[in-house]
């Protein structure tokens, strides 16, 4: 566990573009649960994989997790660790902000992100650009998830299909 001191008052912390790799992934999940203040992490461009999902995940399951804003973009967490976050959070509503971009979460990944969507009160659509899901579609998946009934929705064919890149 972390020791009492500065990390009390930390509310904010940026380690984008420091390629931690999955060996930081202990360290960091201790920071996640470490600081009662901690407000935003941003861990784009690091290099973590799949490996790191389920101690982030942990992490982010608890109670003790405070963050509003969690950043991940440009890792390669891939379909089963953006759904293993997406788990997580079902259970955790003090998310406000979660950006899951390039990490090549394809049809499981956006559909785990359509499910916690319909679920979460606060978390407003990440989007998963480049990797199957934008953040409009998870919008329009998000209440047919609330209704099982419901049909899916119709959508506009100039949409990508799960898992593509969108034409440039």
């Amino acid at each position: 566990a972390l020791q009492r001191g500065p990390l009390e008052t930390l509310r904010e912390m940026r380690f984008g573009g420091n390629e931690l790799g999955d060996s930081a992934t202990p360290a960091l999940s201790a920071l996640m649960l470490g600081s009662m203040r901690l407000l935003k992490l941003s861990l784009d461009d690091n290099r973590l994989t799949s490996k790191s999902a389920p101690a982030l995940a942990e992490a982010l399951a608890s109670s003790d997790c405070v963050l509003r804003e969690f950043d991940l973009r440009w890792n390669s967490l891939g379909a089963i660790g953006v759904e293993a976050v997406a788990e997580a959070l079902e259970g955790n509503q003090t998310p406000e902000r979660l950006a899951l971009g390039w990490n090549g979460a394809g049809t499981r990944g956006g559909l785990a992100m359509s499910k916690l969507l319909a679920s979460h009160t606060v978390l407003t659509p990440p989007g998963l650009p480049q990797h199957g899901l934008h953040g409009t579609l998870a919008a329009e998946l998000a209440p047919t998830r609330r209704d099982r009934n419901a049909p899916p929705p119709q959508l506009a064919r100039s949409v990508p299909p799960f898992g593509h890149a969108a034409p440039v």
